[in-house]
């Protein structure tokens, strides 16, 4: 595959090697298979090969400014606590077990986002109502409802914030706030030369800072492999929204463990270490591998290591791998069968490849047909794989299409067809909705489900099979303009914001048109001294922690006349 299949034309495309419980984010992560590092697990998967866009958290940054100060966080909900705890509500049992439930329902979310304000850039937003009575002497019950909505990993890094500060409003209380003192946070503003100008010295000292202390964590890691024969993933599942500094915080914990411990150390080699960035509480995963919470203290991660019976945990560990050793042996055996008839089938077919994968909602939810309108509800796009037995379906798929007389009889009836599909890729899925015969993603990638009879199969590839290469033609020429903008601005990375690209109605049209955008003021956005730096589209301004710039896709035509008038930054 050459360097610009993986451009910011295929970005809405999926590889053909990613399962489906990655996408599937709540149930991915609680399955605990044997993990990889995200290096290993994702990076050949992203849209640009090792420039992973991991979150979008924003940058450590003391704050210079002389602004006044704002109240924390912390203090702020103290007043809000007051106003709507259940225990003010004694006299009025229905508004007492409102807002008792909701409370529940509020500081369940308040954790969340106290761990991660800005959210991750791989979670899909998630709004939570929320129904609080306070106390109101103008009305004529005493109470007034207040009605509010909460969200979570929101695309827009300021959109939580402000549904938290309208909660705050609504309550009669004081509404601003500020997080830690060293969270830095873009300018909330809907003008690219603002955003540049105040962003881009931030984000040059963040890149030198999160360069020195990757390298300092990376040198940690290798030393402690070396010592205790163990494997260290710093991440867990899709993404870590950990900056480098906090993962250096981690693994220095994480050494001075090992030191505390060292007389087990013995009974730890050949274990896997990850990092986990879901659970409160450190675990045993199912293949043996140790995830170890992010949120726990040095003392609660060596009672979890002292509780465990680490040579019963070895002897077991053995005897799973030699039963995973047999199963991959067999499981490998039938794919290289099924790559046989795979390939065997696209040469009769005269396609250029036949592959199987499987189907994910998350990076499929909208079609060529419907670019504006998802096809799955939030409820759907969970647990969509299921327990299904991938390799039967697979496999009776291919039986049934490769020995079908039909299909070759059917290729010369439509030959003249055929001849346009030679450079056609399909992918069979077996879990793709049973109401979903096939989907036509808006990049031109064609899904057949693997529950299509062979004439079904037939007929999706000769109707929608020029429609799929006319539209990976239609991208292909958006590769050439990614390049240039690239290299005329001497960027690390042209890409785009992973969730914007999967998750936002008519992405692929919104990302094209901020692409001709930059081009036509490439010139002139060199002045910003953007070399070596991640320029990423999305739906927000913003910085991630290790200096990676999100611009709007659609920032202000005045902007692009500023620049192409000789505006520079300051």
């Amino acid at each position: 595959m050459n360097r610009l299949s993986c451009s910011v034309s295929r970005m809405m495309m999926m590889s053909s090697h990613i399962p489906a419980r990655q996408i599937n984010l709540s149930s991915a992560l609680r399955a605990r298979q044997p993990s990889h590092s995200i290096h290993s697990s994702f990076v050949a998967h992203n849209f640009l090969p090792s420039k992973v866009i991991l979150s979008r958290s924003f940058a450590t940054q003391a704050n210079t400014t002389t602004t006044p100060q704002k109240p924390t966080l912390p203090a702020v909900l103290r007043k809000f606590y007051m106003v709507v705890h259940p225990d003010r509500f004694v006299d009025y049992p229905e508004a007492r077990a409102n807002n008792e439930q909701s409370m529940k329902d509020f500081l369940a979310y308040i954790k969340e986002y106290k761990n991660s304000p800005h959210g991750s850039a791989l979670g899909q937003p998630r709004r939570i109502p929320l129904k609080f009575f306070v106390r109101d002497e103008s009305t004529s019950t005493g109470l007034r409802l207040v009605e509010s909505e909460v969200i979570l990993n929101a695309t827009n890094p300021h959109a939580a914030k402000r549904r938290l500060m309208s909660l705050f409003s609504k309550t009669g209380i004081e509404s601003d706030f500020q997080l830690e003192a060293d969270v830095w946070t873009p300018p909330d503003t809907e003008n690219l030369r603002d955003f540049l100008s105040h962003s881009l010295p931030t984000a040059r000292d963040i890149i030198g800072k999160a360069s020195i202390n990757t390298n300092t964590i990376n040198q940690v890691i290798a030393d402690i492999e070396r010592r205790t024969r163990m494997k260290i993933n710093m991440a867990t599942g899709l993404a870590s929204e950990y900056t480098s500094v906090s993962n250096k915080k981690t693994i220095d914990q994480f050494d001075t463990l090992m030191n505390q411990i060292a007389t087990t150390l013995p009974l730890l080699q050949g274990l896997e270490v990850n990092f986990d960035t879901e659970t409160s509480t450190s675990e045993m995963g199912a293949g043996y591998g140790l995830y170890l919470s992010r949120t726990e203290t040095l003392q609660e991660w060596e009672s979890f290591f002292k509780r465990h019976d680490w040579a019963k945990i070895q002897m077991e560990k053995n005897l799973s791998q030699k039963k995973h050793l047999e199963e991959e042996r067999a499981q490998h055996k039938a794919n290289e069968a099924r790559i046989v008839r795979e390939e065997k089938l696209a040469a009769q077919l005269g396609i250029r490849s036949l592959k199987s994968i499987s189907f994910n909602t998350f990076e499929c939810q909208y079609s060529a047909d419907q670019p504006s309108k998802p096809l799955f509800s939030p409820e759907e796009t969970e647990g969509t794989e299921g327990e299904i037995d991938v390799s039967k379906i697979l496999g009776d798929f291919l039986d049934k299409l490769t020995d079908n007389k039909k299909v070759a009889s059917f290729k010369n009836e439509n030959q003249k067809i055929f001849k346009k599909l030679k450079g056609l890729e399909v992918h069979i899925c077996p879990n793709m909705p049973v109401n979903m015969p096939y989907h036509l993603s808006t990049t031109g990638e064609l899904r057949i489900s693997a529950l299509c009879t062979p004439e079904q199969f037939l007929k999706i590839l000769l109707e929608q099979g020029p429609k799929a290469q006319e539209l990976t033609r239609d991208q292909d020429k958006w590769e050439t303009t990614r390049d240039f903008i690239e290299v005329k601005l001497g960027l690390s990375t042209m890409t785009a914001d992973y969730t914007f690209a999967y998750a936002i109605p008519n992405a692929t049209a919104k990302i094209r048109l901020a692409l001709g955008r930059l081009q036509k003021i490439a010139e002139n956005l060199r002045t910003h001294k953007l070399s070596g730096m991640t320029l990423a589209i999305s739906d927000h301004y913003g910085l991630s922690p290790d200096g990676v710039v999100y611009i709007k896709w659609d920032f202000p035509d005045e902007d692009i006349t500023y620049l192409l008038e000789g505006g520079v930054s300051q």
